[in-house]
């Protein structure tokens, strides 16, 4: 298959969100240099089986839990009988204390499948298990429903799971804490305001932790993610949504986390503004036509601005000396608008790390 020398699986993602989104099979087969039949083949795979049916397929025949001894198993199910509160971990432990040195000691994932199809694990824990999304409200209100079918299979894979706790939280150590984890599994946590050593007291294994902060324009695949610590799997499922910007340290997340409160900022300065039209006699309808695509276009110009143009250069860019820019700005500056802001950024990060630190077991 002619992909493109990217990721192979990014690759098949984008072709499948593609389709998802409503494209025709053979417009996007066309785009992507590769036959209908093999479009429709990778199509398929992904809607019988999710993400993983998009990653290089192993030609391993059988999962181990299908090749334990039956007294093993036995064991295994006799021990949640006995203990129907306890998870595959403590099972596992169980049967540690009673085989070890006798036989190879069955993985934790081996013993949790062997517990699912006995019927021994609960639907609560198997939702909990699953619940997983970007935090975003369009993806959980399912205000984009295609978006979130392909984000729930990437993350309710093998490959990923993704930690996501409605929009409350503070309850996420009593959502965490009772799913099994294995060690060197992939976990993307978007839970807010939470520390890294919070999270993995609550996981309670050695995975691979990345934490990150979708926005809600993730729904339109044009959403900017931070992404702590820089993982390159990490960042190349965020920029599928978008575009990720994988942070060094702890403080450049926490510091990008505060700058995304200034979201109904934005949309504040343009109410206001549509308001004070309408109130100067501006049909309302005429006055959110002309903001709304005057704001899209500055947020283009900075978009397309080269790395070494800072944004105060293009203010300066826009305000013609003696002009009415340079006049609004001066009056938003001299009159406390800028150290508002300053002020309220602060605040906003003194929460973010004080919350971080009360959560730190």
């Amino acid at each position: 298959m002619p992909w493109r020398e990217t990721s192979v699986m990014e690759e098949r993602l984008r072709f499948v969100a593609r389709l998802l989104e409503g494209e025709g099979m053979s417009e996007v087969c066309r785009d992507f240099g590769i036959s209908r039949k093999t479009g429709y083949k990778i199509f398929n795979r992904y809607k019988d089986e999710g993400l993983e049916a998009l990653t290089d397929r192993s030609r391993r025949p059988v999962r181990y839990a299908n090749q334990l001894p039956d007294p093993v198993e036995a064991m295994i199910v006799r021990f949640k009988k006995e203990k129907p509160h306890w998870g595959a971990r403590k099972n596992r432990e169980l049967l540690v204390r009673k085989l070890a040195g006798d036989m190879r000691i069955p993985a934790r994932s081996t013993v949790h499948a062997v517990l699912d199809r006995h019927g021994l694990v609960s639907q609560a824990r198997k939702r909990n298990r699953a619940n997983k999304a970007m935090g975003t409200e369009d993806l959980a209100n399912h205000r984009q429903p295609v978006r979130h079918e392909v984000v729930t299979h990437v993350l309710g894979t093998n490959c990923y799971l993704c930690l996501r706790v409605g929009h409350r939280p503070q309850i996420a150590e009593e959502v965490i804490r009772p799913l099994q984890f294995r060690d060197g599994q992939k976990v993307v946590s978007v839970v807010a305001a939470t520390s890294r050593e919070a999270l993995f007291d609550w996981i309670g294994a050695d995975v691979c932790l990345s934490q990150a902060i979708p926005l809600p324009f993730v729904a339109r695949r044009k959403g900017v993610t931070a992404v702590y610590p820089p993982d390159v799997d990490t960042a190349a499922l965020f920029n599928v949504l978008g575009n990720a910007v994988e942070c060094e340290t702890k403080k450049e997340y926490d510091l990008l986390a505060a700058a995304s409160a200034l979201m109904a900022t934005h949309f504040g300065i343009m109410h206001r503004t549509t308001e004070w039209l309408a109130e100067n006699g501006l049909p309302d309808d005429k006055g959110r036509a002309y903001i709304a695509p005057l704001f899209a276009g500055l947020s283009e110009t900075a978009l397309l601005a080269g790395k070494d143009d800072h944004f105060i250069d293009l203010s300066r860019d826009y305000a013609t000396k003696g002009g009415l820019n340079e006049q609004v700005f001066h009056d938003f500056d001299q009159n406390g608008g800028m150290d508002a802001l300053t002020g309220a950024l602060d605040r906003v990060l003194e929460r973010i790390t004080k919350k971080q630190t009360i959560r730190m077991p």
